[in-house]
């Protein structure tokens, strides 16, 4: 079946450690849609222009493959697409745009598209993880969720735990779904509690340097996290702060490797 697709897909900066990095901002990222013809087999690539460009790169490659040859071509701020000609049906393609800034800071956005690619029956198996009030709150819409999941490909099951269990418990009741029925990824969804780990300043400002977010504490199955060394009460932010004991983790790096991809959708 031909269809028409325009998918929008942002592109935020990571750190190479277990805690989140962004940019200046979410204008930062290149924000891009594509546009599928499958009459006469092209694929447009449109990107929204920021004032701040200087000039953008485009890149092509099959997905999958690790990479990404040399640039189809540089565009100045003037140019908002690329139209490919080189198509296949059922082969499906990644496109990476680079951003240049007039503050020396680079900008990148990806998207994945395709021709009529074959239906994947089976993408794999996803446990999702809330807590008793936020799904007392939005019930009917997990269920349609868990709807949209399955017709997806995706074999799911909900974990409901406890409002006022910590992170620690939470990640037990993870790895006992995960010794009963292993899955590929486990989304959280809601307030979930968040774990704090290190003694670090992702962003560079040591004065909040400490424990930050690191959800992949939760897709780590059997690695070994210790809340026993750290002892820093320096940042000006309290919940940064990590001393022995205090339900924060000492790790800085991941200790081992990591079995789940772990994603959160936050309604705060």
């Amino acid at each position: 079946m031909h269809c028409r697709i325009k998918t929008v897909l942002f592109f935020f900066f990571y750190s190479a450690s277990i805690f989140a990095q962004f940019g200046p901002d979410v204008d930062q990222s290149v924000k891009l849609t594509a546009e599928v013809d499958a009459e006469n087999m092209v694929i447009t690539i449109n990107w929204i222009i920021d004032d701040r460009a200087v000039g953008f790169d485009l890149y092509r490659r099959e997905y999958g493959t690790s990479d990404w040859g040399d640039k189809i071509g540089e565009y100045d701020t003037n140019t908002t697409n690329y139209t490919d000609f080189d198509i296949q049906a059922n082969v499906l393609y990644e496109y990476k745009i680079q951003k240049y800034t007039e503050e020396d800071v680079d900008g990148f956005g990806y998207i994945l598209t395709g021709i009529d690619l074959a239906p994947v029956h089976h993408q794999g198996k996803v446990l999702l993880v809330t807590t008793q009030t936020t799904h007392s709150n939005v019930e009917s819409q997990v269920a349609e969720f868990q709807q949209v999941l399955t017709l997806d490909g995706w074999r799911n099951r909900l974990l409901i735990i406890s409002d006022d269990i910590g992170v620690q418990e939470v990640r037990d009741a993870i790895i006992d779904e995960y010794n009963i029925d292993s899955f590929s990824t486990c989304l959280l969804l809601g307030d979930v509690p968040i774990p704090l780990s290190g003694d670090v300043a992702p962003d560079g400002h040591t004065e909040k340097g400490g424990a930050w977010a690191a959800d992949l504490y939760y897709g780590d199955m059997d690695g070994v996290w210790t809340d026993s060394i750290v002892n820093n009460t320096v940042s000006s932010w309290p919940v940064n702060n990590n001393i022995p004991g205090d339900g924060k983790w000492d790790q800085s790096t991941i200790p081992s490797d990591i079995e789940v991809a772990i994603g959160r959708i936050d309604f705060s």
